[in-house]
């Protein structure tokens, strides 16, 4: 044991001693106490001499530096806070952080004195210090020094002091909102940039890219462009991707393509030597500019140059990467690159961020082939729900639009509730992220029935109305629509249509089709004259630009407004619209068409229209979907020249007899009413057995309007007439719901009722249907009950 610790003791003694030694080097070689000018160089790292971005010191003579503790001059002073930065690769952590410490009230003291050099030294040093807050008084010292040396610029603030300035300062977080230190520094760049060589330049762009304050500020934007412009030839390759990130955060400048022309054509020679992060700024800056997107040959590249640097990237750099090419068309299909991309996003996926998880989510939701990577998205699901607390709303909304877009991230409950709860929580929204989190929760069936986020977005949602654009406000119309929020909320529907009609003028095709289809499922908006003959204007106007499913969802919301159904121009026009597209719509897309221009009895004579849809919906697809098979039936039932067609409707019975009991009770409803007016289908028997036992099991799910479809219908059947167990059934469903419905069910029930001999003598049937008969004429008579409360007699 003796002997164990005395080898220790003694192997830490030699380390200490070679410590010593490494520090003994650089002390010798500069100086605290005799210092000439500072003379200025480019490119020296801590390591080949004392610099600190760019200023580097000559001395003469050895002297004890580090544990010197002055009293110091400026220049001792300001070497020495370079030296603590130059500590960091030599010393302990607690030793570079307690000398720093003891310096910052010596920099406190004398900040007021320094000069032009000692200010961008001290900055450019201090600036390193991730880890350390310096005291708070010390940024805004150092602030206000430059401003005072700027307001008259001594002979010592040269283009490369000042690029020293801007690229300390814009490090320092707290000072980016420095509005007078900014300002003044702006100024001055106009007449120092366009002396500066490419390395100042590069500072100037990258530091004042930081501030966003000075965006706007053209001149200055001017300046730096034409000083990057003149010396673009000269830079090296991270020079370049500095002034590509820079320039990429204004957006006056991202319409400017001499600017981007330049730095795309001298990024060629570029690309092969850049870093990760070099290839992470260039990606990014790049893909920020429209003209850019569909230059293949940068493009290239930065693809090839990501893949080979793919296992360096960090979680940051992955992020702008994967953000960046997402936005490239002609790369959504390199399967190497993506591969790459997606290796390092599930190796890294645990160390990133919520604005990485957030921009990686959003761009890889983007790219077709990796839509069903079950893997990468189980990881990016997993760091995303791991931060929902400290994520901020942008990035959080930005999830929920990504996840929402990929089919197996929709089944992973857990993580949907985790985001749920999030978003619920979260006490400030601004138009973009309500509107994202609206669009993306709709598409989650775990998620519609939330009421307690539903009404969070809600109330989000109803103070922004008015801020949004017409596309967030028909994007809000559809997602509260698919979770019943219109059926539900008058008010809403209300807020909702006020917003959709001051917006519709600048409302697109794709955006006008999603009002059609969100308010068109709510029946409080059915008597809005005003927003409906504003749709349909709108829709008229962007009539060739709407695709087949446009085309379609307008077909089935504009036949669900009454007084919509007397436009005949409007429907004309939509008819021959359809008519041209029916060829390429999918088979729900022509149930729609069937099942909105049946309504519309002017069309039921158009034969180029009705021709078009019988064939789509006899297609090889067409009757493989039993919702679809029930609207065909529906529909093309009400079209009297489509009555005697053999082939249309041997087809529908053929798909009907194969799905009867996948139907349902509206559909089976639908297809006893549709088949009873096809005279060559009435002594079917096999048909009206299949139907007559189908309907028989879902008795308990009629609606009001089923019951009533299905009383009309078999009553029509002539075979059925002697069933008892199914008007049995169907009386017990009609007496139970007699109350629920309108005058035009109950006059369905009480004709197809007395074509049933044996149930003409059922007195507790005509006594409820007579009851319920009187409520429904004394509610249309203003509540006031009628002369005599008795029931008719039955026939």
């Amino acid at each position: 044991i003796f002997s164990f610790f005395f080898v220790r003791i003694y192997l830490h003694m030699l380390r200490t001693l070679w410590l010593c030694g490494r520090g003994l080097g650089f002390r010798q070689t500069i100086l605290p106490n005799q210092i000439s000018r500072p003379i200025l160089e480019m490119g020296l790292s801590f390591s080949e001499k004392p610099s600190c971005g760019h200023l580097t010191f000559t001395t003469s003579s050895p002297s004890n530096g580090w544990e010197d503790n002055g009293p110091y001059d400026n220049k001792q002073l300001t070497l020495m806070v370079y030296r603590c930065a130059k500590g960091l690769s030599t010393k302990s952590v607690l030793q570079v952080h307690e000398k720093l410490a003891n310096l910052e009230e010596g920099v406190l003291a004398q900040a007021g004195t320094f000069d032009a050099e000692d200010v961008g030294l001290c900055v450019n040093a201090l600036s390193k210090f991730s880890g350390h807050r310096p005291n708070r008084k010390l940024w805004p010292a150092l602030a206000t020094r430059a401003v005072q040396l700027a307001a008259r610029p001594p002979p010592e603030l040269t283009p490369r002091v000042f690029a020293i300035w801007v690229h300390g300062f814009s490090k320092v977080r707290v000072l980016l909102q420095e509005r007078d230190l900014w300002n003044v520094l702006g100024r001055l760049a106009s007449s120092l940039v366009l002396q500066g060589n490419p390395q100042d330049v590069a500072n100037c762009v990258n530091g004042f890219s930081k501030v966003k304050a000075l965006y706007r500020e053209l001149p200055l934007w001017e300046a730096l462009k034409s000083a990057a412009m003149s010396v673009v030839e000269q830079m090296t390759a991270p020079q370049h991707a500095s002034c590509v990130n820079g320039f990429s955060k204004v957006p006056a400048l991202l319409g400017d393509q001499t600017l981007w022309r330049v730095l795309a054509d001298s990024s060629g020679v570029h690309l092969p030597q850049l870093n990760s992060i070099e290839i992470a700024n260039c990606v990014n800056g790049f893909s920020k500019v429209e003209t850019l997107l569909e230059d293949r040959a940068v493009w290239k590249c930065l693809g090839k140059a990501a893949v080979s640097a793919a296992g360096q990237l960090t979680p940051q750099q992955l992020a702008n990467c994967v953000n960046g090419f997402s936005k490239v068309e002609l790369l959504l299909g390199d399967t190497a690159l993506w591969k790459s991309l997606t290796s390092a996003a599930v190796a890294l996926s645990q160390q990133m961020n919520g604005q990485d998880v957030s921009a990686c989510a959003n761009g890889f939701s983007k790219v077709g082939l990796l839509r069903d990577k079950q893997n990468l998205w189980a990881a990016l699901g997993k760091s995303a729900t791991s931060q929902t607390v400290a994520m901020q709303p942008q990035h959080l909304a930005n999830c929920v639009n990504a996840f929402s877009k990929v089919p197996c991230s929709l089944e992973d409950k857990s993580s949907w509730r985790a985001l749920g709860r999030a978003a619920a929580s979260l006490g400030v929204f601004n138009a973009q992220d309500v509107t994202l989190f609206i669009t993306g929760f709709s598409k989650v069936e775990s998620c519609l029935q939330y009421d307690r986020l539903w009404n969070a977005l809600r109330e989000a949602a109803i103070p922004l109305l008015e801020q949004m654009s017409a596309r967030q406000v028909a994007n809000c119309v559809n997602g509260f629509s698919k979770a019943d929020g219109l059926s539900d909320d008058p008010l809403l529907c209300l807020m909702l249509a006020k917003a959709a009609l001051s917006a519709i003028g600048d409302m697109n095709a794709q955006a006008i089709v999603l009002c059609v289809n969100g308010f068109s499922k709510t029946e409080h908006l059915a008597g809005e004259t005003g927003l409906w003959n504003g749709l349909a204007s709108a829709a008229l106007r962007v009539l060739d630009q709407l695709t087949p499913q446009g085309v379609s969802v307008c077909v089935n919301g504009f036949s669900k407004i009454s007084h919509l159904a007397r436009d005949q121009s409007l429907w004309r026009a939509l008819g021959t619209s359809a008519a041209h597209v029916v060829g390429v719509m999918s088979p729900a897309q022509v149930a729609n068409c069937v099942n909105g221009f049946s309504k519309i009895e002017t069309l039921h004579d158009d034969q180029a229209l009705w021709s078009g849809l019988r064939d789509s919906a006899v297609s090889v697809n067409g009757l493989t979907v039993p919702q679809h098979v029930a609207n065909f039936v529906n529909g093309f039932s009400k079209v009297e020249l489509l009555l005697d067609d053999r082939a249309l409707w041997t087809s529908l019975r053929k798909a009907t007899l194969s799905m009867a009991t996948k139907l349902g009770s509206q559909g089976l409803a639908n297809c006893v009413n549709g088949f009873s007016k096809v005279k060559f289908l009435i002594e079917d028997h096999v048909l009206w057995e299949k139907l007559a036992s189908a309907v028989s099991l879902v008795t308990s799910q009629l609606t009001p309007q089923h019951i009533a479809n299905c009383v009309g219908g078999f009553s029509r059947v002539g075979l059925l007439l002697s069933d008892r167990r199914l008007w049995e059934v169907l009386r017990h469903a009609a007496t139970a719901e007699a109350e629920q419905m309108n005058d035009q069910g109950l006059a369905c029930c009480m004709s197809g009722f007395a074509q049933v001999e044996f149930l003409l003598g059922d007195p507790e049937l005509w006594e409820c249907l007579g009851k319920a008969s009187q409520s429904v004429k004394a509610s249309k008579n203003g509540g006031v009950p009628l002369r005599s409360e008795k029931s008719p007699r039955p026939l």
